[in-house]
């Protein structure tokens, strides 16, 4: 996963789209998706009954392991429900990958510093409301040859324009044939093919289209020669501007957390193992923490990061199913071959044992790897657990 290599469209131009109907026919996959997540306003009035039901008329108490955006939003959402929720954080602070520092004497961000679409983004949302610094960039850019030579401003805007155009037939065409498409077949051999279409007796210019797509590689984490044009799909992100966050998340990170605050905050806290077990004929799930007494909750969400769960899959007693621990194992960054499925699965979790995952990784496809991604998992998560334990938001 890599966000900020997620296309919504040419640089300097960001067209957008209404938010689209997952019934009409022209809706991709992404969109599909997107529309179908838990998270979207009416999920919680849907007359379809949940997949887990738990027994109605208490109170469940709900332990969330991380502090980051995805737990703090989940907390929020449980909290507004009226469920009772402990947060485990095993650093000093909230916020996860969202810091800053400013040791240098001017306030930085040390992780996430872009939102990523601007067409209902919550992240966008919060920054107006906080009165955070955003700005675009009007995508022009200095380009310099395999020689170190620097192309003409004129040339490199018309190569740009060309490479771009290529990934938009890639993106489109991964989204209509991708059950078709070889699997080992990448995206640069899709460049390869389209400029030789395009310049059959320049080969200089093929060479130079195929230098400046090997960018790509940069934005997404992974080499074009790798990325997998069956699942190129997968990058789409939500439409709009990407927008660079000048004023950094501080602000924004500030708000997220105030009514995570309300929850039992436990700082300094690294849990050790998640253990469930049936007691009267439901899930209760012990979490064990380093150098402290265990504590039992009814449900537990997990919003550790991929890397924390692909090093700590023994952490789980019983041990995680087959399937879920190939998901967590497939998935990396700027890697999402045969992603769908295995990030699908994720997204499950294992709520008929107690234990949910929310984060990055288990967000709707456009937002992968994405402050709004992390925002949007954890809400999907609180409102499943919400409409399993029929709670209902305050008049």
């Amino acid at each position: 996963m890599g966000n900020i290599g997620h296309l919504n469209c040419e640089p300097g131009t960001h067209s957008s789209k209404s938010k689209p109907d997952p019934n009409h026919s022209e809706a991709s996959r992404i969109e599909r998706d997107l529309s179908s997540a838990p998270h979207q306003v009416g999920y919680m009035d849907d007359a379809d009954p949940p997949m887990i039901r738990r027994a109605a008329g208490r109170i469940p108490h709900v332990c969330i392991v991380g502090a980051g955006v995805a737990g703090m939003r989940c907390a929020d959402i449980l909290l507004h429900h009226g469920a009772k929720v402990t947060i485990i954080e095993g650093r000093n602070r909230v916020g996860g990958r969202l810091c800053q520092s400013n040791a240098l004497g001017h306030v930085v961000d040390l992780g996430p510093n872009w939102i990523h679409g601007t067409e209902h983004n919550p992240i966008l949302d919060l920054a107006r409301q906080t009165g955070t610094l955003t700005m675009n960039w009007d995508g022009r850019q200095a380009i310099f040859d395999s020689v170190g030579k620097q192309m003409e401003e004129g040339e490199t805007a018309k190569n740009e324009e060309v490479v771009w155009e290529i990934i938009e037939q890639a993106m489109k065409y991964s989204n209509a044939e991708s059950a078709t498409i070889p699997a080992q077949k990448s995206l640069f051999n899709f460049f390869e093919e389209k400029v030789q279409g395009m310049f059959p007796d320049d080969k200089a210019k093929q060479e130079t289209i195929l230098q400046m797509a090997e960018m790509w590689g940069a934005f997404v984490g992974s080499p074009i020669q790798t990325q997998s044009l069956k699942y190129f799909w997968l990058e789409e992100c939500i439409d709009g501007e990407n927008l660079f966050v000048a004023g950094t998340y501080e602000k924004i990170l500030k708000k997220i957390a105030e009514s995570a605050r309300k929850a039992d905050l436990r700082l300094e806290h690294k849990v050790t193992k998640i253990v469930s077990r049936e007691e009267d004929r439901r899930p209760r799930v012990s979490v064990e923490l380093e150098g402290r007494r265990s504590e039992t909750f009814d449900e537990v969400v997990m919003t550790a990061p991929l890397g924390w769960l692909k090093r700590n899959l023994g952490a789980f007693e019983p041990e995680l199913p087959g399937r879920l621990k190939e998901a967590i194992g497939a998935i990396g960054y700027g890697h999402l071959d045969k992603g769908d499925k295995d990030i699908e699965e994720m997204r499950k979790g294992l709520p008929e044992k107690g234990i949910w995952l929310a984060g990055e990784h288990t967000a709707p496809f456009v937002a992968l790897g994405t402050v709004t991604g992390a925002w949007w998992a954890g809400e999907g998560v609180a409102k499943r657990i919400s409409k399993a334990w029929s709670l209902k938001e305050p008049e």
